[in-house]
């Protein structure tokens, strides 16, 4: 939904003016806060009015945004409306610009879902998947794919373009919420803790996407690291925090132990791994290297001293 006036505006080869930094950011956030609604909308469709007060606010009021908030609200004359207004829309031509492919298929989305005529949605599906073939990959693509229903019964297939998505170097919260939806149906699909899985993990984990079962799958992964990365840690720590399962506690532990991290900030994991007796190597020594002076009780704080003491003067 661009604020280009019209499907069939050509092409011009007049230099694009830079526009100010400020105006960038302030449409960098708009984005950010309509992605952000769009998010909670397909999770959760009771958040409908926040979707439709983000794209009011995002986009200037014109016959797509009309249709699509017709559709929303299921205003029948507002729908009718539209259809008569995109009956003559043609494709862009050969050559067009990724904005204006993405407006024309939005313009057809929009069409497919006012209709539900399956003859319809099957050219949608076709048209989309054509002009992904010739080059228009976008994460846009995707999800108007998903929205009409088109992986509903192949959800192997939208993981799959997600993999592919990422491959080609695509960010979108899009990838890590529709993968992490995913997992949610099919967590055999859990095998590896790669730096993508980690991120996927961690937006399930905020938005409470996370089973306790995947818990433990991430759980059983992250004990066969040779070597503890701070995004793992932060996934294991937010999961014990929401699910306090002992194999993720036995896990952070041993990671960190395996890290050689060992200090005041690791001091609460490693006492809990005392308490719940956890059988792992040289817990409880990094448990007593983590404790500060003022942990101890005065008399053994005393000790500490003099022996501090005797050790500095016995140098030579």
């Amino acid at each position: 939904m661009s604020e280009e006036k019209t499907l069939e505006e050509p092409k011009t080869g007049t230099a694009e003016i830079k526009k100010p930094a400020g105006k960038r950011r302030q449409e960098k956030k708009q984005w950010k806060r309509l992605i952000t609604a769009h998010l909670h909308y397909i999770m959760n469709s009771s958040r409908r009015d926040q979707w439709i007060e983000a794209l009011r606010t995002c986009f200037p009021m014109d016959y797509v945004l009309e249709g699509y908030l017709a559709h929303l609200k299921k205003d029948e004359d507002g729908k009718q409306k539209y259809l008569n207004l995109v009956a003559g829309v043609t494709e862009p031509e050969e050559g067009a610009s990724m904005e204006q492919v993405l407006r024309y298929l939005i313009t057809q989305y929009i069409k497919c879902k006012i209709t539900k005529n399956e003859l319809d949605k099957d050219e949608f599906y076709s048209e989309v998947r054509q002009y992904q073939s010739d080059g228009y990959q976008h994460i846009f693509c995707t999800v108007l794919l998903e929205r009409m229903g088109y992986y509903q019964e192949n959800v192997m297939g939208l993981w799959e373009d997600l993999n592919q998505l990422w491959a080609d170097g695509c960010y979108s919260p899009y990838l890590y919420l529709y993968q992490a939806m995913i997992l949610l149906q099919e967590p055999d699909l859990l095998v590896r803790l790669d730096p993508q899985t980690v991120g996927i993990c961690r937006f399930a984990l905020r938005y409470d996407l996370l089973t306790e079962n995947e818990v433990l799958a991430i759980s059983f992964l992250a004990a066969k690291k040779k070597k503890e990365t701070p995004a793992i840690l932060a996934l294991l720590m937010g999961c014990y925090k929401k699910f306090h399962t002992t194999d993720t506690l036995h896990s952070i532990c041993a990671l960190l132990i395996r890290g050689e991290k060992q200090g005041p900030q690791y001091l609460k994991w490693f006492e809990l791994g005392v308490k719940h007796h956890l059988r792992l190597t040289e817990l409880y020594e990094y448990y007593m290297y983590s404790l500060r002076e003022e942990d101890f009780p005065i008399s053994t704080r005393r000790c500490i001293r003099i022996l501090s003491m005797r050790t500095t003067c016995a140098i030579p």
